[in-house]
């Protein structure tokens, strides 16, 4: 990833978070029930992104606890569609990055396919920056162990949260990886 730093100085960035079901993508399986991103341009936010996508079904009792959404909170949210749609005119253009963004990307990919939408095929993985940052000083991967080997006093907890967390990070991320490459 040599000149992350530069690039991200250069090109518009979101960094994304979404929240699914499950695991599974694909037809008759699971899906997407928030998506969370912030705009980042110069290595600055300028922009945020949060929407709840209508379920036509109640969560499962184990989705709403490893979540934290509850029905109450999809109650009036708008259509997958149209979510879609709103989140591909905010990051058209941008470099779309996440941790683990390949889980992100499929769900979104196979659903814009599947509304007509498409987005942008720029893209960074958050993880494997993270693990050449961050190295040694990580116990695991998770998000917790990431918020505590930045510093932090307490790990996000919603995908609204992580998306925040990421994009906050991710200039000094860059910075590292920058410092690293001497």
């Amino acid at each position: 990833m040599n000149g992350l730093y530069e690039r991200l100085l250069e090109e518009k960035v979101v960094v994304l978070d979404i929240e699914t079901t499950g695991l599974r993508c694909g037809e008759d399986a699971d899906r997407i029930l928030e998506i969370a991103a912030v705009k980042l341009e110069k290595l600055q936010k300028t922009e945020t992104f949060h929407r709840y996508i209508a379920c036509s079904e109640p969560l499962p009792e184990e989705v709403a606890l490893l979540t934290g959404i509850t029905d109450e909170m999809l109650a009036g949210a708008p259509p997958l569609a149209q979510v879609l749609k709103e989140f591909a005119a905010f990051s058209e253009g941008a470099v779309l990055a996440a941790y683990h963004l390949p889980f992100d990307c499929q769900f979104l990919d196979y659903y814009g396919a599947k509304c007509g939408i498409s987005f942008s095929q720029d893209r960074v993985d958050l993880l494997p920056l993270v693990r050449r940052v961050l190295g040694e000083g990580l116990k695991d991967l998770r998000v917790s162990s990431v918020a505590e080997a930045m510093g932090e006093k307490a790990a996000p907890k919603t995908c609204e949260e992580t998306a925040e967390a990421f994009a906050k990070w991710l200039p000094q991320f860059a910075v590292r990886e920058k410092e690293k490459e001497g």
